[in-house]
């Protein structure tokens, strides 16, 4: 064996400028940047900024959603009272069943013509959309008196 008995030399790595040397700073522990007390509250300032754009993008979602529904409730209910007038029911009968099915807030008009009888079904948009933008919902159907119906 050689000199140095016992003691295993390491071998540096070398490269073409030379020996290649570990700086200190990418030793973990020096010179490697902490992280401040500071910084621990931006993640929280962030989220009581985001949280109310959330709340108010989720509101308008549902607020939609029940404007669709209820143009289609006055749809049906439009539908269906110029059905149960084809059939013979009475003015008071259809204005109930639409009512009924849009809500004790609609109003309903019956128009009867020479062949036609035409039901509109009007009712305010729910929640604040309807209220603060004043947006009324409508329903329109048609239809002939049945055969054998009593008008």
């Amino acid at each position: 064996m050689s000199a140095g008995h016992g003691v295993v030399r390491r071998k540096e790595s070398t490269s073409r400028r030379g020996p290649v040397r570990r700086s200190r700073s990418a030793v973990p522990g020096h010179g490697t940047t902490r992280r401040h007390d500071d910084d621990l509250g931006a993640v929280t300032a962030e989220f009581a900024v985001i949280m109310p754009v959330i709340a108010v993008v989720v509101s308008l979602v549902i607020g939609v959603a029940a404007v669709g529904t209820t143009s289609v409730r006055t749809e049906e209910a439009a539908r269906l009272a110029a059905r149960s007038l084809a059939r013979g029911d009475s003015e008071a009968e259809a204005r109930r069943i639409a009512r009924d099915i849009a809500g004790r807030h609609a109003v309903v008009g019956i128009l009867h013509g020479d062949r036609l009888i035409r039901v509109t079904v009007a009712s305010p948009a729910p929640g604040p959309i309807g209220e603060w933008g004043g947006i009324v919902l409508t329903g329109q159907a048609e239809t002939g008196p049945e055969p054998g119906a009593s008008t």
